[in-house]
């Protein structure tokens, strides 16, 4: 089963998969797909073999998990949103996910793809 609003798979027993009902299948997907934009795997990623290193996802996870976000959408490339994601903390305290990564070096600052431009 591929799960689209998280993006993952999982292998499910057949007697536990239920077919949907006509009216929602008409329905379009609700989850989108989106990259942050100007962002690239840090060198320590792509050394291990990895686009995104295990503890840069869970470092990503961890800003954006049970926080208020804001997503600025940049660009759509093949129906993909290119978005700067920002985490909002309280009154005046905005932080952009993207600079957070790259200042922890779990991340570095890219050009945008033609495309995107």
């Amino acid at each position: 089963v591929f799960y689209v609003d998280y993006g993952n798979r999982c292998k499910v027993a057949l007697e536990h998969l239920r077919e949907i009902p006509d009216h929602l299948r008409t329905l379009p997907f609700q989850a989108l797909e989106f990259k942050l934009h100007r962002i690239r795997p840090s060198a320590q990623s792509l050394v291990c073999g990895e686009q995104w290193s295990h503890a840069a996802s869970q470092r990503f996870a961890s800003l954006v998990h049970h926080c208020a976000l804001m997503v600025k959408v940049f660009s759509i490339v093949h129906n993909v949103l290119h978005v700067d994601v920002y985490r909002h903390s309280g009154i005046m305290d905005t932080v952009n996910i993207r600079d957070v990564l790259i200042d922890e070096c779990y991340a570095e600052l890219s050009e945008d793809s033609y495309e995107s431009k």
